[in-house]
C-alpha cells in the first residue's frame, strides 16, 4: 500500500512540473505557491484521516488559500482604495479652504494686486485651470481653489 501511495506522489509531481514548466515565467512564481498551498492542504487532510495530527491542524491548513485569495483580492482593489481616500481628502480640504477664503487670497491665487476687470479674472482663469487641471497633472485641490478664487473675484465685481 505504501509503494502504491509513493508512485501516485511521483506520477502526481511529475504532471504538476510539467504544467509549471508550461506556464510563462511571470506565472510560474504563483502557479507554483498555488501548487504548494494545494499539496499542503491534501497533506494535512491525509494526515488527519491517518490520525497523525489534529483536526484543528487540518482546519488552519484549509484556510491558507482562502488567505491567499483574500491577499490577492486586497491587493488589486488597493488602488482604488487609495484613489477614493485622494478623492475625500481633497475634498475635505476643498470645503475648508472655500469656507475660508477672502478677497485677498483670491487675489494672490490670480497674482493681481487690485481686482481687475471681468476680461482679465477669466482669461487668468482659463491659463490656470489649463496648468493645474486634474486631467493634465494638477490636483482636484488646486482646481478647486482656482475656481473659489475666480467666484469670489466675479462676486466682488458685482457688489
Amino acid at each position: 500500500m505504501l509503494q502504491l501511495a509513493i508512485i501516485v506522489v511521483i506520477i502526481i509531481a511529475f504532471i504538476v512540473i510539467q504544467r509549471i514548466r508550461r506556464k510563462s515565467t511571470e506565472k510560474r512564481l504563483a502557479t507554483t505557491i498555488q501548487y504548494a498551498l494545494y499539496g499542503f492542504l491534501i497533506c494535512a487532510i491525509v494526515l488527519v484521516i491517518t490520525g497523525k495530527v489534529h483536526w484543528i491542524t487540518a482546519a488552519i491548513a484549509g484556510i491558507l488559500p482562502l488567505v491567499k485569495w483574500l491577499l490577492t483580492f486586497v491587493i488589486r482593489t488597493l488602488p482604488f482604495l487609495q484613489t477614493f481616500s485622494q478623492t475625500r481628502t481633497y475634498k475635505q480640504h476643498a470645503c475648508t479652504q472655500a469656507d475660508t477664503m477672502d478677497l485677498d487670497q483670491a487675489l494672490k491665487i490670480f497674482g493681481f494686486d487690485t481686482l481687475p476687470n471681468k476680461m482679465a479674472i477669466v482669461q487668468r482663469h482659463k491659463e490656470l485651470i489649463q496648468k493645474n487641471h486634474p486631467d493634465r497633472g494638477g490636483s482636484d485641490f488646486l482646481a478647486s481653489q482656482i475656481n473659489e478664487a475666480k467666484d469670489i473675484l466675479l462676486k466682488s465685481l458685482n457688489k
